[in-house]
């Protein structure tokens, strides 16, 4: 993938944090300072044939079942899936809007098509493809203040606690993280135990650069600044709330 002209550091960006860490300022981040980038939803396989609308037109689909199925066909991962110059959040966890009977961002509704159950964490269960594909990305750790914090925000966020408790993710099997002080340990064990292996991974793969980011840390725009080279204007410009949101992004993807 060619070079950005403006940014410094190598493309693709992957942003390896979990849900509810910032990935949506992120994504508004990057974008802003000019880098073609995805938060959630992708394009279809062009292999798939339910990737194209009637009039022939490519559809949108979640990022993280792009990737799953890419892997399952043996297919580049995020090539096959739009080729962004960054990638703000790449997993999906559980049935997107399907509870209400409303229309998915896979298109999917209520009960309906596969993806509808579709959990999958890239960055947890696809790092070593996501490194034989790009193996000098640059990986940011986008983070909470604290594992504490990070629970609150999930708790905080619509059912996002179940879809993870539901889903069978590395690091956290179906059924853990249920609420309660036992599911509690579980899902801050989870967030550290990610947090330490992306940085043990990256220092077993030094082709990567990675760049830590604390999000609600008052000098995080500099901070990046100085990682990425795009200005610190470009963070915060939705940082209200959740740190933002991105049109058509913010009912079903946990920020």
């Amino acid at each position: 993938m060619p070079r950005h002209e403006d940014v410094r550091v190598s493309l693709p960006v992957l942003v390896l944090g979990l849900p509810k860490a910032g990935t949506t300022s992120l994504a508004s981040y990057f974008a802003c300072g000019g880098l073609d980038t995805s938060h959630y939803k992708c394009v279809g396989l062009a292999e798939r044939d339910d990737s194209f609308a009637s009039d022939g037109s490519t559809m949108e689909q979640t990022c993280g079942r792009c990737i799953r199925d890419a892997l399952a066909m043996n297919e580049p991962p995020l090539r096959s899936c739009g080729n962004f110059e960054a990638w703000a959040q790449m997993d999906v966890a559980g049935r997107p809007l399907a509870r209400s009977g409303e229309v998915g961002l896979d298109g999917a509704g209520a009960g309906g098509g596969a993806s509808d159950d579709t959990c999958f964490f890239p960055q947890i269960d696809a790092l070593d493809a996501l490194d034989a594909e790009f193996p000098k990305a640059t990986f940011v750790l986008n983070r909470r203040a604290s594992p504490e914090a990070w629970l609150r925000s999930v708790d905080g966020w619509n059912d996002l606690r179940e879809r993870l408790r539901d889903c069978d993710v590395g690091g956290l099997p179906a059924g853990a993280g249920a609420e309660g002080p036992e599911g509690d340990a579980e899902l801050l064990a989870f967030v550290e135990r990610h947090e330490a292996n992306v940085r043990a991974f990256v220092s077993a793969h030094p082709s990567h650069e990675l760049v830590e980011v604390t999000i609600e840390d008052p000098d995080a725009g500099r901070a990046l600044e100085a990682a990425f080279g795009i200005t610190a204007e470009c963070w915060g410009r939705e940082n209200a709330g959740e740190l933002g949101s991105l049109e058509g992004n913010a009912a079903a993807a946990p920020r």
